[in-house]
C-alpha cells in the first residue's frame, strides 16, 4: 500500500470510510432494479398468458413447442456461458482497493505544512520597524494607516509613523498579532480548522467513490450473466435459465387450466343432478 501517511491514521481513515458505506443496501439497489431481467419475464408470462386466455391447452406438447418457439426469437433460451457466482465479499474488496489507489497520495503531512504556510502569510508576528497596515476605530468609525511601526506597548499601544493607536480600538484578532503565543495559537487553529474540514472532504470524496465503484462493479456481474442469457428472479432471488422460466409458468398456468377445467365439469354435473 502506497502512501505517506502512517499506516495507522491510513487504516483508521480506510476502516471510517468503508464502515460508513452501507453495501448491503446498495447490493439491494442492483439485484432488484434488473430490468432487462423484468422485461424478459414480462414478456414470458405476457406471451404464455396470451394463450392461455385463448384457451389453448398449456398442457399439450404442440402448445408448449410454439410458445417457445415464438420466444426464441425475442431471447436466448438456452445460456452460451456458464452463470457467475455474484461473490458480493471479492467485489466489495475489490471496491475497496480501487478507492485505496484512487485515494493513495493522500499525505497529511504536506496537506498541514501547506496550511500552515498559509496561516504564517495570513498571521504575522508584528514588530517594530516592520511596514504595516493596522485597521482602527477612530471617533466611531473604521479606519486604517500604513507606516513604520515602533514603540509597542502591548495589550496598551502602538504608534505607527506618528499616530498612536489604542489596542481597544484594534480589531480582535489584529491585537494578537503582536503577541508570539497568540500569533502562534491563531496559527495553530487556521490549521486545524481547515485540516479538518479538507479532511471532511476528503472521507466524503472517497466514501462516495466507494459506493459507486461497488455499484459499478455489481452492475457488470449482473449484466454478464443477463448477456449470458440468464434473468434474475426479484422474487426468488435467484438465476433462472429463459427455459427454465418458461417452463415455471407453463406449469404455472397449466396448473390454473386443470382447477378451472375441474370447476366447470363439477358444475355441468351438477346442472345435469348428477354427483361425482
Amino acid at each position: 500500500m502506497n502512501v505517506i501517511i502512517s499506516a495507522a491514521v491510513f487504516l483508521t481513515l480506510a476502516y471510517s470510510v468503508v464502515d460508513d458505506v452501507d453495501f448491503s443496501s446498495i447490493t439491494d439497489s442492483i439485484s432488484h432494479n434488473r430490468k432487462d431481467s423484468r422485461r424478459k419475464i414480462n414478456i414470458i408470462d405476457t406471451t404464455i398468458k396470451q394463450e392461455f386466455d385463448k384457451g389453448v391447452n398449456l398442457s399439450k406438447k404442440s402448445s408448449q413447442k410454439k410458445i417457445f418457439g415464438l420466444l426464441e426469437k425475442k431471447m436466448i433460451l438456452t445460456p452460451t456461458e456458464p452463470l457467475q457466482e455474484i461473490d458480493w465479499k471479492k467485489i466489495r474488496k475489490t471496491a475497496v482497493l480501487m478507492m485505496e489507489e484512487e485515494f493513495h497520495g493522500y499525505d497529511e503531512v504536506k496537506i498541514k505544512r501547506e496550511l500552515l504556510r498559509k496561516a504564517e502569510a495570513k498571521y504575522k508576528l508584528l514588530k517594530e520597524g516592520d511596514t504595516v497596515t493596522i485597521f482602527y476605530r477612530n471617533n466611531g468609525k473604521l479606519t486604517s494607516i500604513t507606516g513604520e511601526l515602533h514603540h509597542v506597548e502591548l495589550y496598551n499601544n502602538v504608534s505607527v509613523n506618528n499616530t498612536t493607536i489604542s489596542f481597544i480600538d484594534m480589531d480582535d484578532v489584529q491585537q494578537q498579532l503582536f503577541s508570539p503565543k497568540s500569533v502562534e495559537t491563531l496559527r495553530d487553529r487556521f490549521v486545524n480548522s481547515n485540516f479538518k474540514s479538507l479532511e471532511k472532504q476528503h472521507i466524503i470524496a472517497k466514501t462516495d467513490y466507494l459506493r459507486r465503484q461497488y455499484a459499478k462493479l455489481l452492475e457488470i456481474a449482473f449484466r454478464k450473466n443477463e448477456k449470458n442469457g440468464y434473468l434474475y428472479n426479484e422474487n426468488e432471488n435467484k438465476w433462472w435459465s429463459a427455459r427454465f422460466t418458461i417452463r415455471q409458468s407453463l406449469d404455472a398456468y397449466s396448473a390454473k387450466q386443470k382447477i378451472l377445467m375441474k370447476k366447470r365439469i363439477e358444475s355441468a354435473l351438477t346442472d345435469l343432478g348428477i354427483d361425482e
